[in-house]
């Protein structure tokens, strides 16, 4: 996926490893580093920063798909596809490349569930808020939230 990547991203392993290195600018994402740039997280901006570049690159991703024709993407999936961490299979993700090539750019909608930041563990965690995140899906799929 070419992408503009707002900051550099470095990250070391639990070993002192680097396991995500990636420079600031405009450059096209391989699949490590595309993994490695939605899963990203720095102790400064947290979860909402991460959760905002998945937004976009999905957004990125979508856009770039339906610029090719479907037979291409569900070919290239097929036939690219590695599932080193997921058990979606080369025919599940060339299905789901195919899908996503033939909807209307406007009819994706992203929405950031409603919580709060909570330290769990040491860690900062997004936890949502339940009966916000029933009224949100309940505008997302336009039902009557009141």
């Amino acid at each position: 996926v070419d992408l503009y990547v707002e900051k550099g991203m470095d990250h070391q392993n639990r070993e002192g490893e680097t396991d995500i290195q990636i420079r600031q600018g405009y450059q096209d994402l391989d699949g490590e580093n595309a993994l490695g740039y939605v899963r990203y997280i720095d102790k400064k901006n947290g979860e909402i920063e991460r959760i905002q570049r998945q937004e976009r690159f999905l957004k990125t991703m979508i856009y770039t798909m339906q610029n090719h024709w479907a037979l291409y993407n569900w070919f290239f999936f097929h036939h690219s596809w590695t599932a080193e961490e997921t058990n979606i299979t080369n025919g599940e993700a060339a299905s789901l490349a195919y899908t996503l090539s033939s909807y209307p750019e406007d009819s994706f909608k992203f929405s950031i569930l409603p919580g709060e930041t909570q330290t769990i563990g040491k860690v900062d965690t997004w936890v949502i808020n339940p009966v916000e995140v029933q009224k949100t899906i309940a505008q997302t799929i336009g039902a009557d939230n009141q």
